[in-house]
């Protein structure tokens, strides 16, 4: 379900900080081995950085089901691109489970070639499990800021309630709309809005005032 989120203000770099610091965020090759991990995800586990770096996902699972033809097919389906979000229980150092809310988003290269998978994810206390969806996601992550998520293509999965305050609409009416509703239609048809597009389907970050 995860796609692309694009926050009403692009151009604090501090807001990036600060997504960094409320998120556990794990970014993988498309085989499934850790290319870099942030401090939340690492401090969450109970490991460091050069413990988990270059180990594969299947450290973090379940071990009967790291050797399901389930999890084989899930790491089958990032490498063609398909993102995936779930809740997941992952296994700490010291064996115990840390269940969290995960989104894993394929990033593809300037050819379309999945290049690596960032994970986000937000950790959930056991009285929410199973409860905790994607409202209590966007809760979670951007309290303080208007926010959307689209899909690669550009059509509205879902938005906070101050991107909605702000806007005038309700989710009901731009949900499954695409982004070229908020812009001027001079923009949406130029090859500037096209080649926006294509850069956050590249897993490129674009700032804009």
């Amino acid at each position: 379900m995860f796609g692309i989120q694009l926050s009403a203000i692009f151009t604090s770099k501090a807001s990036f900080a600060a997504i960094d610091q409320a998120l556990a965020i794990v970014e993988f090759d498309p085989k499934g081995y850790v290319l870099r991990a942030n401090e939340k995800f690492c401090a969450a586990l109970g490991y460091s950085l050069p413990e988990v770096k270059g180990k594969h996902h299947s450290l973090f699972a379940d071990p009967a089901y790291a050797r399901s033809p389930e999890y084989t097919e899930f790491w089958a389906k990032l490498g063609r691109g398909e993102g995936d979000a779930r809740e997941v229980s992952y296994l700490a150092k010291g064996g115990a489970d840390v269940w969290v809310e995960a989104c894993f988003t394929p990033i593809r290269n300037s050819r379309g070639v999945v290049q690596k998978i960032l994970s986000t994810a937000i950790m959930i206390a056991a009285d929410q499990r199973r409860t905790a969806g994607s409202d209590a996601k966007f809760d979670a992550i951007t309290r303080d800021q208007a926010v959307i998520e689209f899909t690669p293509e550009g059509q509205v999965l879902c938005a906070n309630e101050n991107f909605l305050e702000l806007t005038g609409y309700t989710l009901a009416e731009i949900k499954g709309q695409h982004h070229r509703i908020f812009v001027e239609p001079e923009f949406a048809n130029s090859s500037a809005f096209a080649e926006f597009w294509a850069s956050l389907r590249a897993g490129k970050f674009v700032a804009s005032d």
